[in-house]
């Protein structure tokens, strides 16, 4: 392991989720860590898969219904 510095990101989710994303300037990945309700799921990505995905755009595209009733609804 390096000496380094790191990094981390915790992001807050709903239901006490928290997704932590861990990064050291000379390390070759990035490491997200999924944690909820103490289980905690690690995914290791290298600085290509990495940027792969966070240059990856979405387009959203409802339904009818969705069109027809567009109040915000929680799912619980």
């Amino acid at each position: 392991m390096s000496n380094d510095p790191r990094r981390i990101f915790q992001i807050d989710g709903i239901n006490g989720g928290v997704l932590n994303i861990a990064e050291r300037p000379n390390d070759p990945f990035v490491l997200f860590v999924i944690s909820i309700d103490g289980t905690e799921a690690q995914i290791k990505l290298s600085e290509e898969d990495f940027d792969s995905i966070t240059s990856m755009k979405y387009t959203l595209r409802f339904g009818k219904e969705a069109q027809e009733h567009p109040a915000l609804k929680a799912v619980i």
